[in-house]
């Protein structure tokens, strides 16, 4: 039994020393292998003082590679077991330095500094014991001689040494906190230098876009107004002058050219109208497309038998859309008017307009003749095609239901604060 004992305790030295090996090695893996086995082996022989040590040997070891895998469990084990042997002075050194290093990688300085002040202690008594011890020896050998001589030259290098560590730790501290002064100090200006050119950067960018608005107004108005007074005159130059040569013409085909002529150039001046009512910025509000929608409506029916009515909210909110938003919805009812009159023979027609949370929504209806959508769906006319294409432009939704002698309704609805973002060319 002594034996095996014997044999157990000179293997745990063996792997202990293999682990030490191995650490040196950079072979860490097989460094710890080796101490969980004298581990092992210590605790089934109740080696009490090896098996303290080895616990915070491969503690250490795991800490040293930022690994905190079952580095607590070892060490309150081996608290245990220095704490029932009051000899093992070194061994509690070595625990609260481990504990403390392993509070310091796992980010608890409140805990790491407790560890660091008990293993201060600690050392610094087995320094003053083993000061002491050596001055008792040298007192021994010297007794007779030099006893008083000796005695003063330890005392003289133990303050030497003290001192200097002294100097060293406080010139490590100055160096460091010169270091973090000047790394804030650093990191203070960067911060200051990126805001302060983000901050232009903004700045110059609001510069621009207003002028940039600025610009676009003015040239559409200066657009606008050349349209009007250049090709606005010519057009309805053209339009007189061949209005009196009809009249006065009695050749049936030139007369007839003539009328198509005057015809052309009345829809010429009237795209013309609504072109320079939309480029105009003083337009585009919701409040003036819905008064423009209904003056034009009024006019084109005006010498027509037909019956419309208008179905407009009360209050319509002063707010500025967007540009397209503005010309695409006013061309889709143009075009769904223009359609009833030509093509339906409708004795009724209705137009009815809500505005709901920013959300317009629109309802054209007529008596008309009607058709199958299901039946004419890939033979839409362009007129048709335009109409959903202008709607679905602005991200919103179109539908047009008809059936043969039953009329016509055509349904859309366009939301404006989406419509910057879904507008496509």
């Amino acid at each position: 039994m002594a034996k095996e004992i014997n044999d157990a305790y000179q293997m745990t030295q063996i792997l202990s020393q293999l682990s030490q090996y191995n650490h040196m090695q950079g072979n860490y893996y097989a460094s710890d292998t080796c101490l969980t086995r004298a581990i092992k082996l210590s605790r089934e022989n109740e080696f009490k003082n090896e098996l303290s040590s080895y616990l915070i040997t491969l503690a250490k070891n795991k800490i040293a590679n930022n690994n905190t895998n079952g580095v607590i469990e070892n060490l309150n084990e081996a608290t245990i077991l220095v704490n029932k042997n009051k000899e093992l002075k070194t061994n509690k050194m070595d625990l609260y330095k481990a504990f403390a290093e392993y509070y310091k990688l796992t980010k608890n300085p409140n805990m790491a500094l407790k560890y660091y002040a008990l293993y201060s202690n600690i050392k610094d008594t087995i320094y003053n014991n083993n000061v002491s011890e050596k001055m008792q020896q040298l007192l021994a050998v010297y007794e007779a001689e030099k006893k008083d001589k000796q005695i003063n030259i330890l005392e003289q290098q133990a303050l030497v040494k003290n001192y200097e560590i002294s100097e060293q730790t406080l010139l490590i501290q100055r160096r460091n906190l010169t270091i973090i002064v000047i790394i804030i100090t650093i990191l203070l200006l960067v911060i200051a230098i990126a805001l302060y050119t983000r901050f232009e950067k903004l700045k110059n960018n609001k510069k621009q876009f207003a002028l940039i608005k600025e610009t676009e107004i003015l040239e559409r108005k200066r657009i606008a107004k050349d349209i009007h007074d250049e090709l606005g005159s010519g057009l309805t130059k053209i339009k007189f002058i061949s209005e009196i040569l009809y009249q006065q013409n009695k050749d049936e085909t030139l007369s007839k050219n003539l009328k198509t002529i005057s015809e052309t150039v009345y829809s010429l001046v009237d795209n013309m109208r609504d072109l320079i009512w939309a480029i105009n910025p003083n337009n585009t509000t919701l409040d003036n497309l819905l008064a423009r929608i209904r003056e034009y409506c009024s006019e084109y029916i005006e010498e027509i038998e037909i019956g419309f009515t208008f179905d407009f909210p009360d209050h319509i909110p002063d707010e500025k859309i967007n540009n397209q938003a503005h010309r695409n919805i006013f061309l889709t009812i143009k075009e769904a008017l223009q359609n009833t009159i030509k093509h339906a023979n409708a004795t009724l027609a209705k137009l009815e307009i809500k505005i709901d949370n920013n959300i317009l929504y629109a309802k054209f209806t007529d008596n008309g003749r009607g058709f199958n959508t299901e039946r004419n769906r890939s033979l839409e006319s362009n007129g048709m095609l335009n109409m959903r294409h202008r709607i679905e432009t602005l991200g919103g939704i179109y539908n047009i239901s008809s059936k043969p002698n039953e009329g016509t309704t055509i349904c859309f609805e366009v939301d404006f604060s989406e419509i910057d973002n879904k507008i496509t060319l």
